[in-house]
């Protein structure tokens, strides 16, 4: 809250024309690692993409309130007419790296135009904001060029989650179909970059048949 009280955001935009989103975030060591988009007013819901960030906390134990934030731009970012590029969805650390997995939107196909991508990077360059240093899977390796990046799979969303399961032994990815959607899908990989099965749906939001306005 600020000085008169008023709620205020708590992860605060260095850009006072914006605002940050909450995607997913990890623990390296003493740190604590979150990725954020960054939006301002705009768009067909009244937000549109105007960059993303990592917010690197040095002292994750202490109390929020005295939480020492850096910020850092993740010149990674890309906006055109037919969607964005975004990173830091899920990251998952694995072995000797951490996967980030990204979006890459593509709206001239339609809904499911929204593709999934991964970046992998040692821990130490990660925090140290070392972007020269990510790898991008491109299908078949690991390359310098974020632009060669291969989709993992599409009719993604732009929220979802990865992370290893202990049990299955495998990589388990959860998300909502097209992003928008009152059907929830799963999909396993042997590796972070996949290759991903074909989704499976766990379950099917009930909100819809009470009103069709619902989403």
């Amino acid at each position: 809250a600020d000085s008169s009280m008023h709620a205020a955001p708590f992860f605060a935009s260095d850009n006072g024309e914006t605002w940050l989103w909450p995607l997913d975030g990890l623990c390296l060591g003493s740190d604590l690692v979150l990725f954020m988009s960054q939006l301002k007013e705009g768009g067909g819901l009244g937000f549109a993409s105007a960059g993303n960030v990592m917010l690197i906390v040095s002292n994750p134990g202490a109390f929020p309130d005295i939480w020492g934030i850096r910020h850092v731009d993740i010149p990674l970012f890309r906006t055109t007419e037919f969607g964005d590029r975004v990173f830091g969805l899920s990251a998952e650390q694995h072995g000797d790296y951490v996967y980030v997995y990204g979006v890459l939107e593509n709206w001239r196909r339609g809904m499911g135009g929204r593709g999934i991508i991964v970046a992998r990077i040692e821990p130490g360059k990660l925090l140290a904001g070392e972007f020269g240093s990510w790898r991008y899977f491109d299908g078949r390796d690991w390359v310098d060029d974020v632009d060669e990046a291969a989709e993992l799979f599409d009719e993604a969303a732009a929220e979802m989650s990865v992370h290893y399961d202990d049990d299955l032994g495998r990589f388990v990815t959860v998300y909502s179909e097209f992003g928008m959607s009152d059907t929830i899908l799963v999909r396993f990989a042997n590796a972070p970059e996949g290759p991903w099965s074909a989704p499976v749906t766990v379950y099917r939001c009930p909100d819809t048949d009470r009103n069709p306005n619902y989403f």
